[in-house]
């Protein structure tokens, strides 16, 4: 995710977007405020639920305005950082690595 405070990068990101806008025939610029808000989101989920996830948030923000469930980008990204704090799903429990028995022999079993 880019960081804020890189001015290079965030100018980067600017460019970026002002060149894909215009080339899928968007009919405005993804401004400022919408970089902000989109970053905010993607990087709240990034940090709360997996960094892969991140992505995801834009996909369905993306959903929520193209199926009219939500009027606006703005809107659809409260929806979707309200769906991420409250929706349940299975946080699988990280190991510190095999249990006995489990996975590669080591190096003294051979």
């Amino acid at each position: 995710m880019p960081r804020k405070d890189d001015p290079v990068t965030m100018a980067t990101l600017r460019s970026f977007n002002a060149a894909m806008s215009a080339h899928l025939g968007m009919p405005q610029e993804v401004d400022d405020e919408v970089t902000e808000m989109y970053l905010a989101l993607t990087g709240a989920v990034a940090s709360e639920i997996v960094r892969p996830a991140a992505p995801f948030a834009g996909l369905f923000a993306g959903w929520l305005v193209g199926s009219g469930k939500a009027e606006s980008l703005e809107d659809a990204a409260a929806m979707v950082a309200k769906a991420m704090r409250s929706v349940e799903f299975e946080r699988p429990v990280e190991n510190e690595g095999p249990a006995e028995g489990e996975g590669p022999a080591s190096a003294d079993a051979r």
